[in-house]
This record gives C-alpha cells, structure tokens and sequence, in this order.
C-alpha cells in the first residue's frame, strides 16, 4: 500500500453548495471507510466559518485505483469540487516518529534505517 494526500478544492463559484450537499459526501465517506483507505479526512474552514476545500490522508495500491474512487464523490461528480493526488509518505504523527527510511537514504541522511515501522516516543530528539 503507498500513502497519498488528496487535496480537494471547490470549483469557481461552488464553494457554498459544499454545505448544500454534505449529506450525500457525507453518505460516500461512510460508505468508503470501511474500506480502509482513509487515514485521515476532513473540510477546511473558511473566514465565515463554513467548509469549503477539503484533505485527506489515504492508502491505495495506485493513484489510478484512488482516482476511480474519488471519481465516485458526489462533489467531484456534481462538479463542486476537483481533486489532486500526490503520492506521501510520512515520518512523524501523533506517536512520535516513524522511521521507516530506505537504507540507501538513510546513509546519504545519516540516520539508521530499521527494517520496520517502528514508534519512538515523541522525548527522543
């Protein structure tokens, strides 16, 4: 599985309907979590406190297998908002680090690598 961070934003001129049609996006997300491709998810708030753009953190076997999923969001089909893809992969979370580096990387850092995820607590400097 590879990480993505999808950044989903509002077409011109749609922002407010993001509050109009939460519900179905709403129904899409819970249809999709227990998939388990969702790490983390959530709107943007804007100056007059409403959602508008939105992130989320995901696991996919491919950017082209999350696309066909995303494609199925009542937003990106009713042209509210468009997405873009970037492949992630991430180092520090609410744990403390995660260190995972490939070693040819680890070498050029200086840091060890580990042959497996491993949590230090968020004291190690």
């Amino acid at each position: 599985m590879k990480y993505f961070v999808v950044q989903m934003t509002c077409n011109e001129g749609r922002a407010q309907d993001v509050m109009i049609h939460a519900g179905e996006h709403i129904k899409w997300m819970l249809e999709n979590i227990p998939k388990g491709m969702f790490v983390a998810a959530g709107p943007f708030i804007n100056e007059q406190g409403a959602f508008d753009d939105g992130l989320c953190i995901v696991k996919a076997e491919s950017k082209e297998a999350l696309e066909e999923v995303l494609k199925t969001d009542p937003f990106y089909t009713m042209g509210i908002r468009n997405f873009t893809i970037r492949q992630w992969d991430y180092h520090v979370d609410e744990f403390g680090y995660r260190i995972d580096f490939p070693p040819h990387l680890a070498e050029q850092w200086g840091v060890t690598p580990t042959p497996t995820k491993m949590r230090l607590s968020s004291s190690v400097a």
